[in-house]
């Protein structure tokens, strides 16, 4: 299968990809008609994906809650397939949400997903109680930290714990959850490592013009 390059980024994509929705149980009126799959069946699905080319899975936090991105990590790695062996792509969901609480989200994300990292991160749809604009400026404030995140070799979620924990000095402490033993072990590398103060002025920047605008 032919492979296209995403834009200006690094990633080469197969010209299809697959949808991953419904690797979750629907529910409501309209769930009646959208049946969970099996485990097998969400194997097999990938496995002919894969065969016939297709090197991208696209997901969702709206998809089940986390259903989908975790029956797609377990598909993959039952297959064999290795962390940045494959494109993942996943999204938000921004209804009845803040932009500033994507720092957050990712972090369920990566948990949901466990052990593939989010190559690539979107909008699921473009509307919300906060405007496109501030939603944008979030997504750019993301940027900055997996900036700073590729620096150290951590992931966002970590730098931006890291930001919050040390803010205000030593007055503030942080309890993160933790879903899975990977989470678990995220979060006690969060303080192995230090930003430089320009790195923390920048992260903080981004913050308060995020907050400012809501």
């Amino acid at each position: 299968m032919q492979n296209r390059r995403l834009g200006r980024s690094e990633l080469f994509l197969s010209a299809l990809g697959l949808g991953c929705w419904q690797f979750s149980q629907g529910s409501g009126f309209i769930g009646r008609y959208w049946p969970a799959l099996s485990e097998t069946a969400i194997r097999e699905i990938v496995a002919v994906s894969l065969a016939g080319g297709v090197n991208w899975f696209d997901t969702a936090e709206a998809y089940g809650r986390g259903q989908s991105e975790r029956a797609l990590a377990r598909a993959l790695e039952s297959l064999g397939r290795s962390s940045g062996s494959v494109v993942v792509a996943t999204k938000w969901w921004p209804v009845a949400r803040t932009a500033d609480s994507l720092t957050r989200t990712i972090g369920q994300r990566l948990g949901c997903l466990e052990p593939y990292p989010i190559d690539l991160y979107q909008i699921h749809q473009p509307y919300s109680l906060s405007s496109i604009s501030k939603q944008m400026r979030a997504m750019a404030g993301i940027e900055q930290l997996r900036l700073t995140a590729d620096r150290y070799g951590k992931t966002i979620s970590q730098v931006a714990l890291n930001w919050l924990v040390n803010r205000h000095g030593e007055t503030v402490f942080a309890i993160p959850g933790a879903s899975n033993i990977g989470q678990a072990k995220a979060n006690t590398e969060t303080l192995t490592f230090s930003l430089d103060p320009e790195e923390m002025e920048r992260i903080d920047r981004v913050s308060q013009k995020v907050w400012q605008e809501r």
